[in-house]
């Protein structure tokens, strides 16, 4: 008897996974859709979007960007704000190699923008100490 009533509950785990990977496709949604909850009330992205997209640009002007360090949002020589509507000014810090092999530390500014009909950033200015 004890071994019946083991097997008859053996299909316990397997519905509870079941259910489970039911459930976690059925309320992932597509890669399409945005997480309307990360827009503010223009429908901007947060600040903190405008400094790792404003990296990826200082990134492309870098003679070895694979060599590149950036500094973290947190640091004192780092910041970001929001100056218009989704314009933003972002500030930081790079340490990357130059032409020579010599590792060298560059403070960059950049102004970006945030298009909500694009979905996409725009690169307005960026300065870098060099």
């Amino acid at each position: 008897m004890a071994k019946e009533k083991q097997k008859s509950n053996a299909w316990v785990p397997l519905l509870f996974i079941g259910g489970f990977v039911l459930y976690a496709i059925g309320s992932g949604g597509s890669d399409d859709e945005k997480d309307e909850s990360r827009y503010d009330a223009d429908g901007c992205l947060p600040a903190e979007d405008a400094f790792f997209v404003s990296q990826q640009f200082v990134e492309r002007s870098l003679k070895a960007p694979s060599t590149a360090e950036f500094s973290s949002s947190f640091d004192r020589e780092s910041g970001y704000h929001k100056t218009g509507a989704c314009t933003y000014r972002v500030s930081g810090y790079v340490d990357a190699e130059n032409s020579f092999g010599a590792k060298i530390r560059t403070n960059w500014w950049t102004e970006v923008e945030y298009s909500p009909e694009e979905d996409g950033w725009r690169l307005l200015d960026m300065t870098t100490d060099e």
